[in-house]
């Protein structure tokens, strides 16, 4: 008798600890991009070197961010998003001046006329590439607003971007899509 009660209750344990993701979050292979949407979800991520990149972590602030600053470059729209997995993190900001209504935006270097990305991958005893030195990285790269409602504090869009450093592997961002109140 005893053994079919252990029997059962290791085959319930079994099923019920695979069937809760909902308990546990999804897996890092179980994750997908977010849907494109304009709803102001708080949604972001991209597809880095044809992988899955969202943020992930905390860090004792919001692990994404999104400010607009009409005041400051003709409307400055920051993006900032963070993934720490392990002792490893990665960090991304992308400024984007000029920015007043739905349209693209260009994100390029050297010589930026609206918009630039600084990206750095370190582990936490030191830095391992930092894409910010803009006398070095080339990027290029757009930003397009799908979605701008200052009344609503929305802002929605896609982007994507390559940046090439000369010491470090090249980042390339694709399928980049963001829904995201703004931030005071």
């Amino acid at each position: 008798m005893k053994k079919p009660l252990i029997l059962l209750l290791l085959l319930f344990s079994a099923l019920t600890l695979t069937q809760c993701s909902w308990l546990f979050g999804k897996k890092d292979d179980e994750l997908e991009l977010p849907p494109a949407t304009q709803e102001g979800k708080g949604t972001l991520g991209f597809m880095l070197n044809g992988k899955l990149w969202v943020p992930k972590g905390f860090t004792g602030r919001s692990n994404s961010s999104l400010s607009y600053d009409p005041g400051l470059n003709g409307g400055l729209l920051t993006l900032s998003a963070y993934r720490i997995e392990g002792d490893e993190g990665q960090y991304i900001t992308i400024y984007c001046g000029g920015v007043t209504q739905i349209g693209a935006y260009a994100l390029s270097r050297p010589n930026p006329p609206g918009g630039v990305v600084y990206f750095n991958s370190n582990t936490r005893t030191n830095t391992a590439c930092d894409y910010g030195d803009g006398s070095i990285v080339s990027q290029q790269g757009t930003l397009t607003i799908t979605r701008f409602d200052l009344t609503k504090h929305i802002i929605a869009g896609r982007v994507e971007f390559t940046l090439i450093h000369p010491e470090c592997d090249t980042i390339r961002a694709t399928d980049g899509r963001f829904d995201m109140e703004l931030q005071p």
